[in-house]
């Protein structure tokens, strides 16, 4: 029986009868040899180096890993990245980067290492495995995507499996990894129907269960993005109960966070003073209804990105609308003027709101208008570096949430992590300095972009730093090797203030 789409995500499942003594209700309830596919990949598939025999799948009790996406079902979906230590979709790669982390301000060793078990628990699949021989797989939702990351199991029994897909990370659409994933908790409850089981596994009384499970109030789904109690995000926003927080994000009844601007943005920055304010007035603002230019905009946008990697979207959008717009490979002069009268996006700084974690807010309404807010940060202080905060806020408004979001938002932090910030970093590299310059400006010759007239014009004519000219010259495979990138940054880089690759 097969749940799912192989191409997605899908579970086959071929169910088995124990013949030892079962016990307990895990082992009671339904047994199978389980295929976890995702991306035409089966994770599952295993073999046993004493018999050398290969196996497309595990043979498990599937109660305890059912009961484990359910409890976890809303970090999953709504966690994006641990507020404690900031986590990409790459999982794997993000815990081994935490263990070798020291602990961050206000933590200690203990409740440092008892956080990472804690979100660990929450996203690794390991965890719900109950003793099974399953593969190493931590499961987040990012925009309309879930990624699935993969790392070798380790065992204790020196007669555990191994699996054939040992590491790598997918991306499926959000839509159908929650459609495969609701089938087989549906399965899984109906099975514990028939066996009686219901009283130790209540959720298994009815089907619907990751439905009922991801049904989620914005005030709760604050409290777990913010990683605070609902009562301090009441205290945060001003509100006392999300009645008042929905009429004070201007809201109806039942909205969702792609809904509000205020509610997708916050989940990108730290909590400093006058923080949620500068959030708000930006979401209130862009309600002003225009001339529906900024709509077409992002949809054009969003379907030039279609079906790519982050980064690859963030180039595709920003290549496509330089070309509808005329603009070629020159340079844009007057950015926050072209961005008003071209996009239906303004820019504005308040002078008075200082930050040292977050750089920008971006928001917009597809009724309204999108705007991009600077903090008065050190982040903004060069102009380089002001004009990639700018563009990477245009291209969050542009790319973020799907063409089905009334609203979208994001921010720009140090704590900005993941798919949508490498997605929008790419889009702003290239609407600032696009590739086809910087070929037409060496003539297409291996590290000729590299010569300092070239490197210091290009830098000086479209008004970027270091960092990004440089990656964005080897993005366009114009330099020789990652060597003479850092190179170029230590050479050129002192006091831009530009900070990561785009």
């Amino acid at each position: 029986m097969r749940l799912g789409d192989t191409r997605r995500l899908a579970f086959d499942i071929e169910p088995v009868s124990p013949s030892w003594e079962r016990r307990t209700p895990s082992d009671q309830g339904p047994w199978a040899q389980l295929s976890i596919w995702a991306a035409e990949q089966n994770f599952c598939r295993n073999w046993f180096p004493a018999t050398r025999s290969v196996h497309e799948g595990v043979y498990v009790p599937l109660a305890p890993i059912a009961d484990w996406l359910l409890r976890c079902a809303r970090y999953i979906t709504y966690e994006e990245s641990s507020r404690a230590f900031p986590t990409d979709v790459d999982l794997m790669a993000a815990l081994q980067s935490w263990k070798s982390a020291a602990p961050a301000v206000s933590f200690d060793e203990d409740s440092w290492d008892d956080r990472r078990f804690e979100w660990s628990e929450r996203h690794f699949i390991l965890a719900g495995a109950d003793g099974s021989w399953l593969p190493n797989l931590a499961l987040v939702r990012s925009d309309d995507n879930l990624w699935i990351s993969a790392a070798p199991a380790s065992f204790a029994s020196a007669e555990a499996p191994s699996f054939l897909v040992q590491t790598g990370i997918v991306a499926v659409p959000w839509q159908a990894a929650e459609d495969a994933l609701a089938e087989f908790v549906d399965y899984v409850g109906q099975s514990l129907r028939e066996a009686g089981l219901s009283e130790s596994f209540p959720w298994s009384r009815e089907s619907g269960a990751l439905a009922r499970e991801l049904e989620i109030g914005l005030l709760d789904l604050l409290a777990l993005e913010l990683d605070l109690p609902a009562v301090k995000v009441e205290s945060l926003f001003g509100v006392s109960s999300e009645s008042d927080l929905l009429r004070k994000l201007s809201l109806p009844v039942g909205a969702t966070q792609k809904d509000s601007v205020s509610v997708q943005a916050i989940r990108d920055l730290a909590l400093e003073q006058g923080v949620v304010e500068m959030v708000v007035e930006c979401d209130q603002a862009t309600r002003e209804q225009r001339n529906g230019r900024f709509r077409r905009m992002r949809l054009r946008a969003i379907e030039a990105a279609a079906g790519a990697r982050p980064e690859a979207e963030g180039y595709q959008a920003a290549g496509l609308l330089r070309r509808d717009l005329g603009l070629g490979g020159v340079p844009l002069r007057d950015p926050e003027s072209f961005l008003r009268d071209r996009f239906d996006i303004e820019v504005d700084e308040l002078p008075d709101l200082r930050s040292t974690h977050n750089h920008a807010v971006a928001g917009g309404h597809l009724d309204g208008f999108g705007k991009v807010r600077l903090f008065r940060s050190p982040q903004i202080q060069k102009p380089w570096a002001r004009n990639m905060e700018i563009f990477r806020g245009v291209g969050h408004l542009l790319l973020d949430g799907g063409a089905g979001s009334p609203a979208v938002g994001a921010g720009s932090s140090n704590l900005a992590i993941g798919p949508r910030r490498r997605r929008s970093g790419a889009f702003a590299a290239e609407m600032l300095l696009p590739q086809a310059a910087i070929r037409e400006r060496s003539g297409g010759v291996l590290d000729a972009a590299a010569e300092p007239e070239v490197f210091e014009s290009l830098m000086a004519d479209y008004g970027v730093g270091a960092q990004t000219a440089a990656w964005q010259c080897w993005n366009a495979s114009l330099l020789s090797s990652k060597e003479v990138v850092d190179d170029l940054i230590g050479v050129y880089g002192a006091g831009n203030g530009v900070s990561g690759p785009a």
